[in-house]
């Protein structure tokens, strides 16, 4: 669960595990109030950042998981 700020005051967003950075949800009538007195949508987009310590994991990973090309990768799924 993350916070989410809006226009009416905070609300926790669930946010599913294994989501990628770039998805984007939508709050329904979390949004800015129109003229006609009703709330528009508020829409949040998930950016993940690593921190430095899963960054250098991640690199470690990759350089004892070498892989000389795409085709190599593609191999096992096809």
């Amino acid at each position: 669960k993350v916070t989410v700020p809006t226009p009416d005051g905070d609300v926790r967003l669930s946010v599913p595990a294994g989501t990628s950075s770039g998805k984007v949800f939508r709050l329904k009538g979390k949004g800015v109030q129109s003229g006609n007195g009703k709330s528009g949508n508020l829409y949040a987009k998930v950016m993940l950042v690593l921190n430095d310590a899963d960054a250098e994991s991640l690199t470690e990973w990759a350089e004892a998981h070498p892989i000389d090309s795409g085709d190599a990768l593609r191999e096992g799924l096809v």
